[in-house]
């Protein structure tokens, strides 16, 4: 039995009137994925430069500038930041050791990487950075945060993942381009065990390495399964 659901937001639900009788233990397999690569490694929770100007000893008004969202590389970044700071940091990113190397070199400005929405998270820097601290050198700059696509169903069973059964259907690494086209079709399909004896509901999510929605820009996504008797 081949069954196809479409939605535009990572969690697609879907209802079955009348129920779909299976005639004993099942299992079910994707055979297909199509959707739109849209994801943002900048969002609303890490686009914030937030800094101060000392006046004096007291502590100036926290200025925020904001990045667009989108898709940027580690130099995309980087730059955004001196055109917003200019002449009043250093900051390069080091190709050799991999990470973003900063320093400030204006006396009055605070830099506050621990700003909730601070951009910090993806360039790895944490706390509050100002000239005393010389030169500075990030931990793990997190650019490509999407290690694997994790597809979901609610009605699977034995789809591990880190040990737990979470209801993993098949994942892969997104190998094309953000805005590009995702299609998948594995092959050889991976049947795993159904939990129900019918379905007249059934739930598809796609969320990253560690369970978190992915966002796709509100792009269509297409799942295709196949459903059959449980092998022996």
């Amino acid at each position: 039995m081949l069954l196809e659901v479409k939605g535009h937001t990572p969690r697609v639900e879907v209802y079955y009137h009348p129920p779909i009788a299976l005639r004993g233990p099942s299992e079910i397999a994707l055979i297909g994925f199509n959707t739109f690569h849209g994801e943002s490694n900048v969002n609303q929770g890490n686009n914030v430069i937030a800094y101060t100007r000392t006046q004096g000893l007291r502590a100036g008004v926290e200025n925020i500038s904001e990045i667009p969202v989108g898709f940027y590389s580690a130099d995309e970044l980087v730059d955004l930041v001196k055109i917003e700071l200019k002449k009043d940091i250093s900051i390069v990113v080091n190709k050799q050791s991999g990470k973003i190397d900063l320093k400030v070199e204006a006396r009055d400005l605070v830099l506050n990487f621990d700003h909730p929405r601070s951009v910090g998270k993806l360039l790895g820097f944490v706390g509050l950075v100002n000239w005393y601290h010389g030169w500075i050198h990030s931990s793990e700059v997190r650019i490509l945060p999407t290690l694997s696509f994790q597809i979901r169903c609610d009605l699977v069973t034995g789809g591990y993942v880190d040990g737990k059964d979470h209801s993993l259907l098949y994942s892969f690494y997104p190998d094309v381009a953000p805005h590009s086209m995702i299609i998948k079709e594995p092959s050889p399909p991976i049947y795993l065990p159904l939990s129900v004896n019918y379905i007249d509901h059934m739930v598809l999510f796609v969320t990253d390495q560690d369970g978190r929605d992915l966002y796709n820009s509100g792009e269509e996504i297409v799942f295709r399964l196949h459903v059959r008797d449980a092998q022996e």
